[in-house]
């Protein structure tokens, strides 16, 4: 019983940390060094709006990690965010991770993308603004 009270409290993420552009970003540990920007349950913390520039890498406690991923629904129902800078660190774009951000406008995405989740992008914007850097 008592495990399953600390399963039921634990957070969706290891720590947050601030983007370049002043929004809050929440990252799980993936691996030694490295981290998945995740969604933390926006119902309860501030969604990021504007424009975001993901970091390529994020500190917490002494620490420093690269982001190497976008979790699967990590910016989901996002409706204030209009344009989206991913770092070349980024390899992976998970599953519904920029499902209903219907103001996103541009995503610009690094030739370092190694996959893109099925769905990624469904119910955004201006979905046909996807710039890959290699490209523009």
């Amino acid at each position: 019983m008592m495990l399953l009270a600390v399963a039921l409290t634990a957070r969706a993420f290891s720590f947050s940390a601030t983007a370049p552009t002043g929004q809050t970003l929440y990252s799980d540990v993936t691996s030694a060094g490295a981290v998945s920007v995740v969604n933390p349950d926006w119902d309860y913390y501030a969604t990021p709006n504007g424009d975001l520039e993901i970091p390529a890498t994020v500190s917490n406690n002494g620490s420093t990690y690269t982001v190497t991923a976008i979790g699967q629904r990590a910016f989901r129902m996002c409706t204030g965010l209009t344009s989206v800078v991913v770092p070349q660190s980024v390899h992976s774009i998970g599953t519904l991770a920029f499902f209903g951000c219907t103001a996103l406008e541009a995503i610009e995405l690094p030739s370092t993308i190694d996959s893109i989740a099925s769905e990624a992008f469904n119910n955004c914007g201006y979905y046909n603004n996807i710039c890959l850097s290699w490209l523009c």
